[in-house]
């Protein structure tokens, strides 16, 4: 019999996926590095200010702290509201529909990609990307939880407060990636 049998050791799919996880490797650093220069540049008088004061981390850190608050690190996690969050970061459709209407067909994501952890991650930092570094001045690593749990706008929102402090927090208590990976 000739072809390939298991697809999870195809050299084609290894190759496949190798090149993913770069592609996720340069969008992420590329993010780490913007949140890293605007959070040392000086901001505007009028620009909004966060009082969680976190020190410079990494965005790893965040996505790691930002999936145990909306999963507790479940991939497969299914909220029972009527907003149908599902997936490691609690995505929803509405989520998916905005990331795909900005991200033109460079990027187009599936409702079923919320539940593969990398995919969910490249969607949470395409959002983050076009809605918080596009639009505000000064912003934190709460800002940015505010952001993913309250659309657009979120980072305003009085009800999303509570969420990024929670996110903030977690990321203080997570002394190590190695602790962080063992909870995603």
């Amino acid at each position: 019999m000739t072809g390939v049998t298991d697809w999870g050791r195809s050299p084609r799919v290894c190759r496949v996926g190798r090149l993913c996880l770069w592609i996720i490797v340069i969008i992420v650093g590329s993010f780490t590095a913007r949140v890293m220069y605007l959070a040392t540049t000086t901001t505007t008088p009028n620009a909004q200010r966060s009082t969680s004061n976190v020190e410079p981390q990494t965005f790893e850190r965040f996505l790691a702290a930002l999936a145990d608050k909306e999963s507790g690190g479940d991939p497969n996690a299914v909220c029972d509201l009527p907003c149908a969050c599902v997936g490691l970061y609690q995505i929803t459709e509405q989520y998916v529909d905005d990331l795909n209407e900005f991200a033109g067909l460079k990027w187009q994501f599936s409702y079923d990609d919320r539940l593969v952890p990398i995919r969910a991650a490249m969607m949470v930092t395409l959002y983050l990307n076009h809605y918080v570094i596009g639009r505000l001045v000064d912003y934190d690593w709460s800002t940015l939880a505010r952001v993913h749990h309250g659309g657009p706008d979120g980072w305003d929102e009085e009800y999303t407060k509570g969420f990024g402090e929670d996110v903030v927090q977690r990321m203080r208590t997570m002394k190590s990636m190695k602790e962080m990976k063992k909870r995603i």
